[in-house]
């Protein structure tokens, strides 16, 4: 990179230093650290949510499973006889 280049970039930042726009309040350390644990909270509650809403699902499927196969057994009880 030669001179000329160097002042072609200075020229056009100097230009845009204008243009830059630096946020007035940068978030410190805590405040991140507590939206992070916010958000770890919030996925906690989710998939706690989301369990018990399956596990309610699989109990009905069981319960559903379970009423079939007495059915089933007790169909193919009458016929051996």
């Amino acid at each position: 990179m030669n001179l000329l280049d160097f002042g072609v970039v200075f020229e056009y930042l100097y230009i845009m230093k204008d243009e830059l726009t630096i946020p007035d309040h940068i978030p410190d350390k805590e405040q991140e650290d507590l939206r992070r644990e916010e958000g770890l909270k919030a996925a906690a509650l989710r998939r706690e949510k989301y369990s018990l809403v399956r596990d309610k699902q699989a109990m009905d499927n069981n319960e559903a499973i379970t009423k079939r196969l007495a059915r089933e057994k007790k169909n193919t009880g009458e016929e051996k006889e």
